[in-house]
């Protein structure tokens, strides 16, 4: 049915349009732009009307709208699944909040040496380095030209003069192999993420330790270092299983190489898990999908999102952070991919 004047509906979650205060005043929308305004030629009775009506809905001109702050995200390769789902963390929270978010993508050894200088307090309030490699100086560039900077998943902490957020990587390397030697592994390989990540050097570290509290010597051929994609996981998941005395099990650094490792598998004639057990880290959401469905080391990517983004509100607001080095816990999400070894 429609609307007659006097029956025009606002938004509950902005201010009045002045084309709705127009409808409900039965006015044109100039006559409501010459009221807000301070326009004379208007008559009184309506002038009363329209004053009436944008008092009472709390219409603000849009010049004087408050704009929102804007929060840029620095990231290396946006397509990536661990940052599209911090991404989707950082964005609901953004929006929560009120604030813009722009994307920037970036590599770490930009060969222009003044890219940072477009970041300034009128183009963007704070900014977010997302798995990002920059350097003292880069982040006293930022600072000094004075846009507050949160890094995530910082490379290096030796070198690092900003708040941080990031995950409980050690525990979780702890816990993966911890998973598989109660499950009665002894002969476990670790694919490692790059050597340059402190995330990776972490999750390495954890298993060491793991294995190393357990009692069980850690064989250096079945560290095999790498990167977090796909195709690294097949080509390492290869190198260790097709070794005379391969492993029963197998730790990778991130999700997709476990996928990676699922396929080697796959391609070697082995059975995931009932000749070798597959444990990865992230829980993707792809991690749920595969076959067999991937047991996993958690980590809140979404969350970690919000967090970063609650971090950079506070700075831009010079309120105290409640943590200046965020660690958001890890956990064990256990699926189809592990189970006991083999009997001999």
């Amino acid at each position: 049915m429609p609307k007659s004047r006097g029956q025009a509906t606002m938004s509950r979650t902005r201010g009045p349009s002045m084309a709705e205060v127009a409808e409900l005043a039965g006015v044109s929308i100039s006559t409501v732009s010459k009221v807000a305004n301070g326009g004379s030629d208007v008559g009184e009775a309506t002038r009363a009307r329209v004053a009436e009506i944008l008092q009472s809905s709390q219409y603000v001109p849009r010049r004087k709208r408050k704009t929102p702050p804007t929060v840029t995200i620095l990231v290396r390769a946006i397509p990536m699944s661990t940052n599209v789902e911090f991404l989707a963390g950082a964005l609901a929270e953004a929006q929560k909040q009120g604030i813009q978010i722009s994307l920037v993508q970036h590599g770490d050894n930009d060969p222009e040496d003044d890219w940072l200088e477009q970041f300034t307090p009128r183009v963007t309030r704070a900014v977010i380095a997302l798995s990002s490699a920059l350097s003292i100086d880069q982040q006293k560039q930022l600072e000094a030209q004075g846009v507050p900077l949160v890094v995530v998943y910082p490379r290096d902490t030796a070198n690092l003069g900003a708040p941080s957020v990031g995950a409980a990587d050690w525990a979780g390397g702890v816990n993966a192999a911890k998973h598989l030697i109660e499950l009665g592994h002894r002969r476990i390989a670790m694919l490692a993420g790059p050597e340059d990540t402190l995330v990776a050097r972490a999750r390495l570290s954890g298993f060491r330790d793991a294995l190393d509290e357990a009692k069980i010597p850690v064989d250096p051929a079945l560290v095999v270092p790498g990167t977090f994609d796909y195709d690294a996981g097949v080509s390492q998941a290869r190198n260790v299983l097709t070794l005379d005395d391969r492993p029963t099990a197998i730790f990778a650094a991130s999700d997709r190489q476990a996928m990676g490792a699922i396929e080697a598998a796959r391609q070697l004639g082995l059975r995931v898990p009932e000749d070798v057990s597959v444990i990865g880290f992230d829980n993707l959401a792809a991690a749920s999908m595969t076959s067999p469905p991937l047991t996993t080391i958690a980590q809140p990517l979404a969350e970690m999102g919000a967090v970063a983004v609650t971090m950079a509100l506070a700075l831009i607001e010079n309120r105290p952070l409640v943590s200046r080095d965020a660690v958001l816990a890890t956990s064990i999400v256990v699926r189809g991919s592990t189970a006991a070894p083999p009997r001999p």
